[in-house]
C-alpha cells in the first residue's frame, strides 16, 4: 500500500507538472520608477510551487499622493498558446477541425484598483495602459496565426473568436482577474492582496502600479515577484523539459507499480 501512494504521488506529480510547464516564457526586465510621493513593494517575493501547492497569495503595498487613487497590473510572462476550434466533420461527429497558435499574450494578467477604472481614467489611458477590465487592450496586441510549419496570420474574425475563447478560458481558471475595489486607500499609504490560483504559471510576474488624479496617470512604479517549481515539482518539470525519454519511462513505471498495487489490494479483499 505504500509503495502504491509513493506511485501515485510520483505519477500526479508527473502529469501534472507536464501540464503545467508554459511553453514558452522570457523574464521581463523591471525598472523602478518609484518617486518619495508613489511606490509599490512586493511581499513574498518569490511564491514557490510544491508538492503542497494549492495557489498562492502575494501583498502589494506602497505609498501614494495624498487624494489620488491607486491601480495595478500584474502580468506573467508571454507564451505561445495552442487553441483548437471544433466542427462537425460528415454531418455527424464534432471534432477539432481548425487550430490556432497565439503568441505575445501572458498567461496570467490581472488589473486591481481602488474605484472603477472607467470612471476613474480616461478612455485612452484604460487602453494605453491596458488597464481596461475587459482585457481588450491585452489582447489586441495578441498575434494569432495558422499551426502548423508554415505559420499565417489568421483572418481578423476568426482571431477574435479565438482571442475571446481564451481570455473567456483564462476568467473561468482564475488566470485572468479584475477586481475595482480591492485596492485600499488609506490617506498616503495603498495596500491590496493577489490571489494566485492553482494553475499560476512558473516565471517572474511584472507588477506596474499607478497613482490616479483628474482620470490621468500622475505616477507610475514597478517592481516584481517569482513564481518558481521546487524540489521534486522543479525536479520533474525540468525531466519534463529536458529530458523526454526519462519522463515517460517514470510515468510509465509509475503507471505498473499503481496497477500492480491496486490487482494486490482487490486479490486480498477477494479472500
Amino acid at each position: 500500500m505504500k509503495a502504491m501512494r509513493v506511485a501515485g504521488i510520483v505519477l500526479f506529480l508527473a502529469m501534472s507538472t507536464l501540464a503545467m510547464a508554459p511553453t514558452a516564457q522570457g523574464d521581463q526586465a523591471s525598472v523602478d520608477t518609484a518617486t518619495a510621493a508613489f511606490s509599490v513593494s512586493v511581499a513574498p517575493s518569490e511564491v514557490d510551487i510544491d508538492v503542497n501547492y494549492g495557489g498562492g497569495q502575494v501583498r502589494l503595498s506602497g505609498t501614494t499622493p495624498e487624494g489620488t487613487q491607486v491601480a495595478f497590473k500584474v502580468s506573467s510572462p508571454t507564451t505561445e498558446t495552442y487553441l483548437g476550434k471544433n466542427g462537425k466533420v460528415l454531418g455527424v461527429l464534432w471534432m477539432t477541425t481548425e487550430r490556432a497558435k497565439v503568441e505575445d499574450v501572458p498567461e496570467f494578467f490581472a488589473v486591481f484598483s481602488s474605484e472603477p477604472l472607467q470612471e476613474a481614467l480616461a478612455p485612452e489611458e484604460l487602453t494605453q495602459r491596458k488597464l481596461d477590465p475587459s482585457f481588450a487592450p491585452l489582447l489586441a496586441s495578441a498575434k494569432v496565426v495558422s499551426a502548423g510549419e508554415n505559420a499565417t496570420p489568421v483572418p481578423a474574425s476568426e482571431a477574435k473568436t479565438y482571442l475571446t475563447g481564451l481570455r473567456d478560458a483564462r476568467i473561468t481558471e482564475g488566470l485572468y482577474l479584475v477586481d475595482e475595489k480591492d485596492v485600499s486607500v488609506d490617506g498616503s499609504k495603498w495596500s491590496a492582496s493577489l490571489s494566485l490560483p492553482p494553475a499560476a504559471p512558473e516565471g517572474r510576474y511584472q507588477v506596474t502600479a499607478y497613482a490616479i488624479a483628474n482620470q490621468h496617470i500622475v505616477e507610475r512604479a514597478t517592481t516584481e515577484f517569482a513564481v518558481k517549481r521546487v524540489g521534486v515539482v522543479s525536479l520533474l518539470g525540468n525531466m519534463a523539459r529536458n529530458n523526454a525519454m526519462a519522463y515517460g519511462a517514470l510515468a510509465i513505471t509509475a503507471s505498473v507499480v499503481i496497477g500492480l498495487g491496486i490487482g494486490r489490494v482487490f486479490s486480498q479483499g477477494a479472500h
